[in-house]
């Protein structure tokens, strides 16, 4: 399964820190092989004169989104992020090689007009509406500030990152001019919006957290709702024909919980017209065997990882039980049996704010480099050892036990849990798994913190130091994207402070690869490879599919003539 990490948006950025390989299939030397193999975006892009006028395209869910609010802690899902590009106000508009620049659907301009102290101005289209026929004005970024600053803790947030650092929001010459002052320093200023929502439903506590619960009251894109059905877990959208932006080609989009294992099979019957295979082999291979398909990959942030849990009184609460588990797994291994058909030269992901393709990669990860020797003596040092003729660790009296969560239907996830499975039994640590519904997975576990390990997905995006924030600082009052309740004794949120208020975009990147080498020292969680971003859509749809770094235009997404 698969969450976004994004700390101030949608999608949090630092500026000019992205660069992608310009390649576009074919082998060249050096780098990882997305590098070699993946563009920067594959969506067979066709100018939209060569598009039918009309038309429907179907789309899969992995699963319900049950919140509705992007940026409300139970909201941030890739499921949702792919809806948003239809329906909710986007200011900004990320990019194929990781840049992001102002929609101007929404935004005239957007400038810093003062760095000391830090002043930012954007300045709304005038055309721009919420689809209740009100204009979108100042009040609309001033209440996305005080609902996610982390001031009043009644709000739920994702993440406050960004936000928190805002003294005021304010109305400039006029309704659609927002002056934004901070009180510290954000080099990420651009970073604070992603999908905007309207003051009308998200000025109170009960608004921004229960207004967008099983429900889209108010939507400002392309598209509109047409039928939200919670029950058979469809959702149909139509083009509105208030929409002040270029016409779309399309006439609805249709969404539907597909799972996983099942998408091929609904591919092949027409029931979904593309399926996000990521890193599942099984259905890269049914899908190269399908004449209707065509496979487009392109070199994206997304990455898999093994998260713990530190909660109190269990075994992964000890950091040197946490290095432990990093020391006994074979990632290379692991990476080559899950995702080898795909990438025949993948390898572990040794970063955790930066991936590989992207401007600040290193390899930060000698502490978790596969080591069963080591990691034995780590358990030891824990006071975990391993009786005469057992194979299992005990401490006390205790087996060594550790479980492993992940949602039913992702085959991904099981085939990793039963290498981690094997991999970790070698070293005395006996893994077991808890298998739960995909629809309770995001909200009742993995936000709940109900968990020991659990193995997923992060979609990354243009932003890689504000988008972590709210991942890996701690804060016992506000969790975030932190599941696991990992402590913080290495300085990490001091780090992030000092990154953001750096404005030089190299001394930026030395940071964030600081902060990634104290989350190695912390044991905070194991990245495992890079995930492709993989899609495969039928032939003659265009303008959809691997996105990369960038994002879907929902208004050139259609059929061709």
């Amino acid at each position: 399964m698969r969450l976004s990490r994004w700390a101030v948006l949608v999608a949090p950025v630092v500026a000019g820190a992205l660069v992608l390989g310009a390649c576009s299939g074919g082998a060249q030397g050096g780098g990882n092989a997305q590098v070699r193999q993946m563009g920067g975006m594959e969506v067979n892009a066709q100018p939209v004169e060569k598009l039918k006028d009309g038309g429907n395209v179907n789309l899969p869910f992995s699963q319900w989104p049950a919140q509705w609010n992007y940026s409300q802690v139970d909201g941030a899902s890739v499921d949702l992020f792919l809806v948003g590009h239809a329906i909710f106000a986007e200011p900004f508009l990320n990019q194929p090689d990781g840049t992001v620049k102002p929609n101007p659907n929404f935004l005239t301009s957007a400038e810093l007009i003062s760095t000391s102290p830090e002043v930012a101005e954007f300045k709304i289209n005038p055309k721009a509406k919420w689809s209740d026929g009100s204009p979108v004005t100042w009040k609309d970024f001033q209440a996305n500030w005080q609902a996610e600053n982390g001031k009043n803790g009644a709000y739920e947030p994702a993440s406050t990152a960004g936000w928190e650092d805002v003294d005021s929001v304010e109305r400039g010459a006029d309704d659609q001019d927002v002056i934004v002052r901070f009180g510290k320093p954000y080099s990420e200023w651009k970073g604070i919006i992603g999908f905007l929502y309207p003051a009308s439903h998200y000025s109170t506590p009960d608004q921004f957290n229960k207004d967008w619960s099983g429900q889209i009251p108010v939507t400002a894109g392309p598209f509109r709702v047409k039928q939200l059905d919670p029950t058979g877990k469809v959702l149909v959208l139509e083009r509105d024909p208030n929409w002040w932006g270029p016409k779309p080609k399309l006439d609805t989009i249709t969404f539907r919980v597909v799972t996983g294992t099942a998408q091929p099979q609904s591919f092949a019957s027409g029931a979904i017209d593309a399926v996000d295979i990521g890193p599942d082999v099984a259905t890269f291979q049914t899908l190269q065997q399908d004449q209707t398909a065509d496979i487009r990959k392109a070199l994206a942030p997304n990455w898999r990882v093994l998260n713990f849990n530190a909660k109190e009184g269990t075994p992964l609460s000890d950091v040197r039980v946490r290095i432990a588990v990093m020391k006994g797994i074979d990632r290379a291994a692991l990476g080559k049996a899950v995702i080898g058909a795909i990438v025949p030269d993948v390898r572990p992901l040794d970063n955790r704010i930066y991936v590989e393709g992207q401007q600040g990669y290193q390899d930060n990860g000698a502490v978790g480099n596969y080591d069963p020797a080591e990691a034995g003596k780590e358990l030891d040092a824990a006071g975990w050892t391993l009786p005469a003729g057992g194979k299992v660790r005990q401490k006390d009296g205790k087996p060594l036990t550790i479980s492993l969560m992940f949602p039913a239907g992702t085959a991904v996830s099981a085939n990793e849990g039963q290498i981690l499975q094997d991999q970790l039994g070698k070293i005395g640590i006996q893994v077991t798994f808890n298998t739960v519904d995909v629809n309770a997975w995001q909200t009742q576990y993995v936000q709940a913190g109900n968990f020991e390990m659990q193995n997923m997905t992060w979609e990354g995006t243009p932003f890689p130091i504000s988008s972590s924030q709210g991942m890996y600082t701690y804060d016992p009052n506000h969790t975030g994207q932190n599941y696991g309740r990992i402590p913080d004794t290495e300085g990490i949120g001091d780090l992030f402070k000092k990154a953001y208020a750096e404005f030089d975009d190299a001394a930026r990147l030395k940071i964030g690869n600081q902060i990634d080498q104290a989350l190695w020292k912390e044991g905070f969680s194991l990245p495992l490879y890079q995930r492709p971003d993989a899609w495969g859509v039928k032939k003659t749809l265009a303008n959809f599919g691997a996105f990369g770094f960038g994002a879907v235009d929902y208004t050139t997404v259609g059929w061709m003539k």
